[in-house]
């Protein structure tokens, strides 16, 4: 048996079982790229990476391809806000259970390191509108019950 190091406190949806079919695993980054990719927008890094890093960052050096980049970035933090939201898992490595939470609500305490709460614990109605929205757009349903949208501390074990 594991020992419990990390704990995370958030707002959101919380899974408090292992769901196989439930892939939370895809990064964040590759649902943001998928949009921008709908918006008519490529990733300089997928044309233009072709194995050689030095190469690449000699494409990025040159002052418009550098703004390609820079464009970019900004389109895909401009889209991380639209979107609000963000995953993690929680629980055993091996069978790791999602949750989705609101940006800026989730805090870690790493391996017993006390954090102080800075969130401000209300509650603004339209985050679980974004979570919501969030859930529909992925084809993913909610937890059912009691795990519905709150303040939830869950832990990771090691």
């Amino acid at each position: 048996m594991g020992q419990s190091t990390d704990a995370y406190l958030f707002y959101g949806y919380c899974w408090n079982e292992y769901i196989e079919d439930l892939d939370f695993s895809t990064d964040m980054d590759e649902v943001v790229k998928a949009i921008l990719t709908g918006r008519g927008m490529t990733d300089p890094w997928d044309v233009h990476y072709s194995g050689d890093y030095e190469a690449y960052k000699r494409w990025e050096a040159v002052p418009e391809n550098a703004a390609e980049v820079a464009a970019y970035r900004a389109a895909t933090e401009q889209v991380k806000g639209e979107l609000g939201v963000d995953w993690d898992d929680h629980c055993s490595g091996d069978y790791p259970m999602p949750y989705l939470y609101v940006t800026g609500t989730q805090t870690t305490a790493s391996c017993g390191t006390a954090q102080p709460i800075t969130e401000d614990l209300n509650v603004d109605p339209k985050w679980r509108e974004r979570l919501d929205a969030f859930l529909s757009s992925q084809g993913i349903e909610p937890p059912e019950g009691e795990n519905q949208p709150g303040w939830w501390l869950a832990s990771y074990w090691g």
